[in-house]
């Protein structure tokens, strides 16, 4: 039987993506905003994801079986479904007329397409569904979806069984937890895209029950949001829109602000926090209460103690590590590009499900995107003209940048998917040193209160971590061991808490090597890991980017290939 070449698109708003399926396999990954360097891509269509792709399976555009996308058409979906009954959004729906899809048509008129493939809808919430089970290695498991919303569903609760995915319940619009938290960080003043920065300052507040009872009203339940009168409020659902849910949530929180002013309070101590941090640790123990409710019920419903979660939601670190310690959770997957970014993702596996394609495995590694050879590398470096050295060992050589208290960009192998910098893309600093939290902040113009990840070995997860879990993902918050706080104080947030990536020896040689002989010279079992970026841009792909970064900011080294640069 011959290969079934699916291509997933996501081609929404925000995030566009590419990825290719071979015979069920994924094959490459990457984000539209790696390739165009506009961060979030905003409005933009995934042509150079789809076309990077195509190019790393060695397939021609006329060699695509299927293009999916994860999304089902607003007018077609309210057409057919008067009154936006979310319950039969969970499907698949093949041989969609390529006219009622015509950001898929512009993606295929830029690729040049001639011989014009299968095109498949996959509702929302089903790809991102099939993009956390179908890779998360259980037979068996209860699924978690949460954002703000898509083709008018926000969270669904669903069941995997074997190759099948059955819904169990959806909640529609008004009831968004992705949109509670969007405006929670909007009234904060934290910008778009930015709920990451949230949950980052929600530790340095006093948290409060102040917003569970309203967002647990809301947005975990029917019954409870049509007893707050919603609908008679401010909801059609033939008529509003997620604006409409977004502004009263704004509303709401400003109501809550205003009954108790300390809820804005001043954290002088810590420069650039000026106000807020009540109010983000009050909207934080909110969404997880939520989340913590949406899943007790789920579990219940399917038996299931093996949990995978997606949608962007799942993206909250702490969320996710107070659903790890409930007692219901035998085991946690949660998508690492859990946001629409990944959706091209779910699309694609859910086409290949249907073509009746074997199933993809457990992901290991999220290295899917472009890779660099040292000739290409040392062409980019000559260009630049940059002076540099080589090394037969990057992962040593760095580690002793590192002990020497110098920050390290670091470029090697594959590109990684998702938000979250993974040791392929990354920039480096030594946890040992207390200062190095400002140091890397400043390299990379944060806020200098942002915390950063620890990166340690697999083989230390069990001995360092609280969970005792691998954390290949570094999307679940945990915390290092009482006696080992004190070799990482650079890891740590203020809370204590920790966003730790566990690195196995097997996918990672160097950067594995980079942390065992960091900790050899400093006795500090981890090193800071965070996004080769700046504030203002994606995170690097190639090495022009990695070059342009090194420029631009106050980093010390490079670390790209087998090449070492030094200012």
């Amino acid at each position: 039987m011959p290969d079934v070449n699916i291509l997933g698109l996501n081609t929404g708003d925000h995030d566009p993506s590419a990825c290719i399926v071979v015979d069920g396999q994924v094959v490459a990954m990457v984000e539209e905003e790696r390739l165009t360097r506009q961060k979030h891509a905003v409005g933009a269509l995934p042509v150079r994801s789809a076309q990077f792709c195509l190019e790393a399976s060695g397939l021609s555009p006329d060699d695509l079986d299927c293009v999916a996308v994860p999304w089902v058409d607003n007018a077609r979906y309210l057409r057919l479904h008067p009154g936006g009954n979310p319950r039969v959004t969970f499907q698949f729906h093949p041989d969609t007329p390529l006219n009622d899809c015509p950001r898929v048509r512009s993606v295929l008129r830029a690729l040049r397409v001639r011989r014009i493939p299968q095109v498949a809808c996959v509702s929302h919430h089903l790809a991102h569904a099939s993009a956390a089970f179908r890779m998360s290695g259980f037979d068996e498991a209860s699924i978690l979806i949460a954002d703000g919303w898509g083709d008018r569903v926000s969270t669904t609760l669903a069941c995997g069984r074997g190759r099948e995915i059955s819904l169990v319940d959806q909640l529609s619009l008004p009831r968004s937890l992705g949109y509670f938290y969007s405006a929670l960080t909007e009234t904060l003043g934290l910008g778009p895209f930015a709920e990451g920065k949230t949950m980052g300052l929600a530790a340095y507040g006093a948290a409060s029950d102040h917003l569970v009872d309203e967002v647990l009203k809301h947005c975990t339940s029917e019954d409870g949001a049509r007893l707050a009168g919603l609908e008679a409020d401010y909801w059609d659902p033939t008529r509003s829109t997620p604006e409409d849910v977004f502004r009263y949530w704004m509303g709401s929180i400003a109501g809550f602000v205003d009954s108790d002013r300390g809820l804005i309070n001043d954290v002088a101590e810590v420069p650039g926090l000026k106000r807020g941090s009540n109010l983000a640790a009050a909207g934080q123990r909110a969404l997880e209460a939520a989340m913590t409710t949406l899943v007790t019920r789920l579990v219940a419903a399917t038996g299931h103690g093996q949990l995978c979660l997606g949608g962007g939601v799942a993206l909250n670190c702490s969320a996710n590590g107070s659903i790890a310690r409930m007692a219901q959770i035998e085991d946690l997957f949660v998508q690492p590009a859990a946001g629409d970014a990944g959706n091209s993702l779910g699309a694609a596996l859910e086409a290949a499900h249907a073509f009746g394609e074997p199933s993809p495995g457990t992901l290991t590694s999220t290295s899917l995107g472009p890779a660099f050879t040292n000739e290409l590398i040392r062409t980019e470096l000559d260009l630049a003209e940059l002076s540099y050295t080589e090394t037969d060992d990057p992962g040593a050589t760095a580690a002793g940048l590192l002990a020497d208290g110098l920050t390290v960009g670091w470029m090697q192998g594959r590109a990684e998917f998702g938000p979250r910098a993974l040791g392929h893309r990354s920039i480096l600093a030594s946890s040992a040193r207390p200062e190095m939290k400002n140091v890397l902040n400043d390299v990379k113009r944060r806020e200098r209160w942002r915390p950063l990840a620890p990166a340690i070995r697999d083989e230390d997860a069990a001995a360092a971590l609280r969970s005792q879990r691998l954390a290949p993902f570094m999307i679940v918050a945990d915390r290092f061991r009482r006696e080992l706080a004190p070799s990482v104080p650079a890891a740590l947030h203020v809370d204590g808490s920790i966003r730790p990536q566990t690195v196995s020896r097997e996918l990672q040689a160097d950067y594995h090597r980079a942390i065992e002989e960091h900790s050899r010279i400093t006795s500090s079992l981890a090193i800071l890991n965070t996004s080769f970026n700046d504030e203002k841009e994606p995170m690097v792909t190639s090495p022009r980017d990695s070059v342009a970064t090194f420029r631009r900011t106050d980093l010390d080294c490079l670390v790209i290939g087998n090449f070492v640069c030094r200012k």
